[in-house]
């Protein structure tokens, strides 16, 4: 006699195929991986595909893994492990930044630079803690990962934390928040 409920039926499904999957699971897995080395553009075009249109669901799922302590710790022992690479990548990440600020255009000169800082009182402009020439960070505004410039009108102070936590994130400076919600500017600028 058939199901008729059908979530009745659904959960007998679903336990059918659990069962079956578990008894034949190692040639399952045996056949799926003969018809990928058989078809390897199909099995590319598909993986694709589906990179493609979960691309947040894949960095969710990435960003929850990579934060696990066994996870952590195996990227320093890979560090550890091959100085030449690390070398090499973080050469590679330097030109594509130096690239990044040279196509995006904008220069600020020294000068600029500290009439910023003292805009700021020398704080960094997140969380307002006291800042000098030897720890005072140069924060973008808009990152250069994301089209911004160099003109110091994109520029803000920022300590090392501050600054390395933002990232490539755009967060609107705290002062400047504040400025932006008085009440006394008006509409017109």
């Amino acid at each position: 006699m058939p199901i008729k409920d059908p979530l009745a039926k659904r959960e007998y499904m679903r336990a059918y195929m659990r069962k079956n999957y578990l008894r034949d699971k190692e040639s399952r897995w045996k056949r799926t991986e003969a018809w990928r080395k058989a078809h390897p553009e199909v099995h590319a075009a598909t993986q694709a595909r589906y990179r493609d249109r979960n691309r947040e669901k894949i960095h969710a799922v990435l960003a929850v893994i990579d934060k696990r302590p066994h996870r952590i710790e195996a990227r320093k022992q890979w560090k550890r492990e091959h100085p030449e690479l690390m070398q090499r990548i973080n050469f590679k990440a330097r030109l594509k930044r130096k690239l990044a600020v040279a196509t995006n255009g904008g220069s600020c000169t020294p000068a600029q630079w500290h009439a910023r800082c003292a805009f700021y009182g020398w704080r960094c402009a997140y969380c307002g803690k006291q800042l000098n020439r030897g720890t005072v960070e140069i924060d973008h505004v808009i990152p250069v990962a994301k089209g911004g410039t160099g003109w110091a009108s994109n520029l803000v102070p920022a300590c090392r934390s501050c600054n390395s936590s933002k990232g490539s994130r755009m967060l609107l400076p705290s002062r400047l928040a504040r400025y932006l919600e008085r009440d006394d500017i008006s509409e017109s600028g």
